[in-house]
């Protein structure tokens, strides 16, 4: 379901950006238009800068977007503009095929195993356009559309990311263009997609630096640098997991993910202005700004108790009989983790650093008292 909403969302922020990207250009026309015909240089610097900002991140669907959109305009240049049965049935099955394949090294075998499959996927349009003239009739460049329309969002929402928005609102350009619905030229229209593409790989390339990738919880840098935006009275806590390790040990590394994932969830609803971050390991933060420890205090033992009153429910494959061929049956057990907190109020003439030192002697000290508690 989270995927779902993260998906819905994605799509939601493309549409509404190219939205009011699209009404603003028209808006400012007056302003563009006696220059179109020296776009050229800005468009084609817009190409190379977003192929090798995508392909720099490791973003390689979008650098394929934008040889894509390279070819289109080149096709136009030649005379062959997206009313051209052959060439927009071909960028359909290009964007349908980029919404299946994964992020793979443009320069790897993987790579050039994905340009074979662009190869292909022209022939199979090609055949499609044929077999629509020549054979059966209903195969019509508007059936293309509505089902590869519908396979994109599919994946869209189910694996939601970055190269997904592109993909989306790339085909509802490129449907938009066929119909004649775009009331500008192509070249501006790409140059709006194409400063698109960038945005998304300058915010993906942000979470990959800021964002914890598990927890979706800011990390350890984002924290870092929060703490240069503090002055004056906060309060910092360190929350652990008790017995981690064990449990980790225990159970596998699968389901040590699953446990970080749940007590990040829940810190993540930390109140009265707390911000959470994941300080490394099984180790998390949460600042409070403006929070002496004393106001703080219910609000660390409200997350102490969420955690451990929540169960986790770990399936696990057991054997009915010695047989190594026996059947395996799927059994449930509801376990719970427990977190221990240290807390520390900023004082005079200390740095974050010393108040977070702080703080771990306080959660030192939690630990030693028995876990599952807090101290400051």
């Amino acid at each position: 379901m989270s995927d779902v909403i993260k998906g819905a969302k994605n799509l939601l922020f493309s549409f509404l950006f190219l939205t009011s990207a699209y009404f603003a250009t028209l808006h400012f026309q007056t302003s563009w238009q006696t220059h179109v015909t020296n776009l050229s240089a800005v468009l084609y610097s817009l190409f190379v800068i977003s192929f090798l900002f995508s392909w720099y991140f490791k973003q390689s669907r979008i650098s394929f977007l934008t040889l894509l959109l390279l070819a289109v305009y080149l096709f136009q240049l030649n005379g062959i503009s997206s009313s051209n049965e052959q060439l927009y049935v071909g960028v359909l099955f290009a964007l349908l095929l980029l919404s299946f394949i994964k992020e793979r090294g443009i320069a790897t075998i993987p790579g050039l195993i994905q340009l074979t499959l662009f190869s292909l996927s022209q022939v199979a349009s090609f055949g499609y356009v044929y077999a629509g003239e020549h054979y059966v009739s209903q195969l019509s460049v508007e059936l293309a559309l509505v089902v590869t329309l519908v396979l994109v969002i599919y994946q869209s929402i189910r694996k939601p990311s970055v190269a997904q928005s592109a993909i989306f609102m790339s085909l509802i350009a490129w449907a938009l263009m066929h119909f004649k619905l775009i009331a500008m030229p192509l070249n501006i229209l790409l140059i709006i997609l194409l400063a698109f593409y960038l945005v998304l790989v300058i915010i993906e390339s942000y979470f990959l630096a800021y964002r914890d990738e598990l927890t979706s919880l800011p990390s350890r840098r984002a924290l870092n640098q929060y703490s240069t935006t503090l002055s004056g009275k906060y309060t910092v806590a360190m929350l652990d997991i008790d017995h981690f390790k064990k449990f980790n040990d225990t159970y596998g590394h699968d389901v040590g993910d699953q446990v970080l994932k749940l007590v990040a969830s829940k810190i993540g609803q930390v109140r009265k202005s707390g911000k959470a971050f994941r300080y490394g390991g099984e180790e998390f933060t949460l600042v409070f700004n403006r929070k002496n420890s004393e106001q703080v205090m219910s609000e660390l033992e409200r997350i102490r108790k969420l955690i451990a009153n929540y169960k986790i429910v770990i399936r696990q494959a057991k054997r009915q009989s010695k047989n190594a061929r026996a059947k395996q049956k799927v059994v449930s057990k509801k376990v719970s983790v427990t977190v221990s907190i240290g807390a520390a109020e900023k004082q005079a003439k200390q740095d974050f650093e010393q108040t977070i030192k702080c703080a771990d002697q306080a959660l030192y000290k939690a630990k030693k008292a028995g876990r599952n508690r807090v101290h400051s």
